[in-house]
């Protein structure tokens, strides 16, 4: 499956624009880590708070250039004939969130060999884009599936400044901490104690999610 998910991703080049945002967005804090050698933290923890508040967005680029190729290649026609997609659905997910991994991996080689942040600055990083922030994946792959690839940028377009305000605000009432989808943005402020909890939250969360996503999906008579 991983061998094949890299074939069909290799055939997408659109996937590197979305690669090229990720780089300028990285360059960017890292220049401006660079330039205030004293503030590298402050700087590195400002770039993984707004790209959590912004994995939606680039989630939804993903999923649509995906979308779009399925179209383009005439493959749709036949996964709606499938008694069961279920399977063609988790393959799916699993192919936009290999890419996401990829990318993540490569910004974060980047600050490694730009930046002399200790490694356990990383953590957070890969806590949050990596495991937390895969909450809205589910959502973003049936929005994109049963309604076209421009609703699902719709949507990642809306949850900018709803991540951006529930993520970066400092809400006197902690609203936040009932809201899932905004966990990733609030990594630092999940206690050690705590962090656990919110990662199994997020995974009963996605769960819930995939298993309604796919449920739809089998029952979705594509029109």
């Amino acid at each position: 499956m991983l061998k094949a998910n890299l074939l069909k991703a290799k055939r997408q080049p659109l996937l590197l624009g979305v690669l090229v945002m990720l780089v300028c967005y990285s360059t960017y804090f890292i220049f401006k880590a660079r330039s205030q050698p004293s503030t590298e933290v402050y700087w590195f923890k400002n770039f993984v708070v707004y790209l959590n508040c912004l994995q939606p967005f680039f989630f939804s680029l993903i999923v649509a250039v995906q979308r779009r190729f399925e179209d383009q290649s005439s493959n749709f026609n036949r996964i709606l004939a499938l008694p069961s997609r279920s399977k063609w659905l988790l393959n799916f997910t699993a192919q936009t969130y290999l890419i996401w991994i990829l990318n993540l991996v490569i910004m974060n080689f980047l600050f490694v060999c730009f930046t002399s942040l200790a490694m356990k600055n990383y953590l957070m990083f890969w806590l949050s884009l990596a495991i937390l922030g895969c909450v809205w994946l589910p959502i973003i792959d049936f929005i994109s599936i049963t309604y076209g690839y421009v609703a699902d940028l719709v949507i990642g377009i809306i949850a900018i400044p709803f991540t951006i305000y529930y993520g970066t605000e400092q809400l006197g009432t902690s609203i936040w901490r009932i809201i899932p989808w905004v966990y990733n943005a609030k990594i630092y402020l999940i206690s050690s104690q705590r962090l656990v909890w919110f990662i199994l939250i997020i995974a009963v969360v996605t769960l819930i999610e995939q298993l309604l996503a796919n449920w739809c999906f089998n029952n979705w008579l594509g029109n």
